[in-house]
């Protein structure tokens, strides 16, 4: 296991696992590599190369706990015969919810107001009810990277009468477009200008590095809330910086950054209009706890040289 067990503490998963499993850390798995059969992966704790595969050639199954890939080589698995689990669609609610916390909390000042009101300075607490923050009802959304958790951003939209675009690298449906109201518009920059409200919600890849850039901030609407539920290595900080203390947006919303966490020190960390949280989108119990069980079926099924529940190389 590459991660503490008190990581899968929610919902007794770590007592499953040790009930089913011998565990090893990976310093213990060193010296007992023909033993090893199965990893359970977590991101951040380890990364699944070539040069990992290669210490343990009884390995037949990675299980992830994510839906991403980025800490694992597929292609090095699949060379070797080692099956990769994961997890799609569970995450999918939980990531658009916090979406939307992060949405609503920065363009109505939440943050500055509970702070402002229990600083206990009388000035700043009257000042906490005079802060005017930006209508999300009725305004325009646009979601760049309309995977599942784009729809279901789209989709709680629908609640607030917002008018919702959306870019991607392949169109959706006509049916799933219909679904939620959603309107696609195949020129990135041009969602960007007629959006009040964008979130994004793209995966990491060589082709999404540093997809935010100063150009795209430069081409989004004038007092505009920026959200990043994706993952942060889309986007160029110091761009996002700029773009805030230009007035160019009103605000930020990031859920992931790179690093993680930011230091400190980091512009983003101390500015009023910018709400950052630690990577929690898919952190409450509903969501854990199904990742968990997804966790090892995946992982039994591929010792027992069963299909997965989701493999990244079938």
């Amino acid at each position: 296991c590459s991660a503490p067990l008190k990581v899968f503490k929610v919902g007794g998963l770590s007592e499953k696992i040790l009930k089913t499993f011998t565990i090893l850390t990976l310093e213990e798995a060193e010296s007992r590599r023909r033993e090893v059969q199965g990893v359970i992966a977590v991101p951040g704790f380890s990364v699944i190369d070539a040069e990992f595969l290669a210490k343990f050639p009884s390995l037949r199954v990675v299980s992830t706990y994510s839906v991403g890939l980025n800490h694992i080589d597929v292609k090095a698995c699949t060379e070797r015969g080692v099956k990769v689990g994961y997890l799609p669609g569970i995450v999918n609610g939980a990531t658009a919810d916090i979406a939307w916390s992060l949405m609503l909390a920065t363009a109505r000042q939440v943050v500055v107001g509970h702070n402002t009101l229990h600083s206990g300075d009388d000035t700043q607490r009257r000042e906490a009810f005079h802060l005017l923050g930006k209508e999300v009802h009725g305004s325009t959304l646009g979601i760049v990277g309309m995977g599942r958790v784009g729809l279901d951003v789209a989709r709680r939209a629908l609640g607030f009468s917002m008018k919702v675009f959306y870019h991607n690298r392949h169109r959706k449906t006509d049916e799933e477009e219909q679904s939620v109201k959603a309107e696609y518009v195949a020129d990135v920059d041009e969602l960007l200008g007629k959006c009040d409200f964008v979130v994004n919600v793209l995966p990491a890849s060589a082709e999404t590095r540093r997809y935010f850039s100063r150009d795209q901030f430069s081409r989004m609407r004038q007092g505009s809330v920026f959200v990043n539920v994706g993952r942060g290595m889309t986007v160029d900080h110091d761009a996002l910086v700029e773009s805030l203390e230009s007035g160019r947006l009103f605000g930020a919303g990031l859920d992931v950054t790179d690093p993680e966490p930011l230091p400190k020190d980091h512009p983003l960390m101390n500015m009023d209009n910018v709400i950052t949280v630690a990577h929690v989108g898919t952190a409450t119990t509903k969501t854990r706890v199904a990742m968990g069980e997804m966790l090892l079926e995946n992982l039994v099924n591929g010792l027992k040289g069963q299909p997965l529940k989701a493999c990244a190389n079938p």
